[in-house]
């Protein structure tokens, strides 16, 4: 994967919109022998590692305590990056928790003593054969409310 792809998608993602200013996201990405070795050391670890078949992957760190406004500033930048990366023809998948393997991840990758590992995205082209289905989604009724509408 060209990391003027990546760039290009990280690009798109940063221009959307944020409560907060101060932008509190943090990504490495990772391809090749950095991503191999992750990948490793996770394994090495007994956690599992960002899907096998993605060629690169993108480790969200932040360094702050967020607060529920920074929280979901990151949440949307998070979808933003994955939106990015669909319209593009790649998909972006969040490796399962890897909460428990953050001391691992920040050894790896030789994050700071404050960076907090927030999510990992394997990032490649989509293998349908693989794709799980997202949920059927709960009806509109129960999602939303119309008042004042005809």
């Amino acid at each position: 994967m060209p990391a003027a792809t990546i760039r290009d998608v990280l690009r798109v993602a940063e221009r959307g919109v944020a409560v907060r200013n101060d932008r509190p996201w943090r990504v490495r990405a990772l391809a090749g022998a950095p991503l191999a070795r992750l990948r490793h050391a996770l394994a090495g670890a007994s956690f599992a590692a960002p899907s096998e078949g993605a060629p690169a992957c993108l480790v969200l760190t932040t360094e702050q305590a967020l607060d529920r406004t920074g929280w979901l500033d990151y949440g949307m930048f998070l979808e933003r990056i994955v939106a990015a990366a669909r319209a593009r023809g790649l998909d972006a998948c969040c490796a399962g928790t890897l909460a428990p393997a953050h001391k691992t991840i920040a050894e790896s990758l030789a994050l700071g003593p404050a960076e907090i590992v927030v999510r990992v995205l394997a990032v490649g082209r989509p293998d349908p054969a693989a794709s799980v289905p997202p949920p059927e989604p709960a009806p509109l009724e129960e999602l939303a409310r119309f008042q004042g509408f005809d």
